[in-house]
């Protein structure tokens, strides 16, 4: 029988891009955290004002807005998506987002299908707090 894992948004590391203290990002899982070696999850947190430039993954990336307005885009392409809606983007589109709200921020799940996708994120960004792993 399989033991389920249990993850807290409250005892996740979070990062912040650098340079941009009002993006941040929350990694809900990774192969370290759950064991699971075939995804990555996470949240982020796009205050008003906040963009997320142009970028790439070896894997695709699904994104599902929770809370507030956002604009995603590709070097051809912007959709504005609201709580619920979800986008899916190829691997190796270059793509971002933008908080398109002035007081609300947006926040999002991210689900990477490579888990590597998450490395330059934890290698790159300013940690703010380190996640508390529990017993797996």
């Amino acid at each position: 029988m399989s033991k389920v894992i249990v993850v807290k948004a409250e005892d996740c590391a979070i990062y912040h891009a650098p340079g941009a203290p009002h993006r941040l990002v929350k990694i809900l899982t990774t192969p370290e955290i759950t064991g699971a070696k075939e995804i990555s999850v996470g949240m982020t947190y796009c205050h008003p004002g906040c963009k997320g430039g142009l970028h790439t993954h070896k894997g695709p990336e699904i994104m599902v807005v929770i809370h507030g307005k956002g604009k995603f885009f590709t070097e051809t392409e912007e959709h504005i998506l609201g709580p619920g809606d979800l986008i899916y983007i190829p691997p190796g589109v270059k793509h971002g987002y933008e908080n398109v709200d002035p007081v609300t921020t947006l926040e999002f799940i991210w689900i990477y299908p490579v888990p590597e996708d998450t490395k330059p994120l934890e290698e790159n960004w300013v940690k703010v707090k380190e996640h508390k792993f529990k017993e797996k």
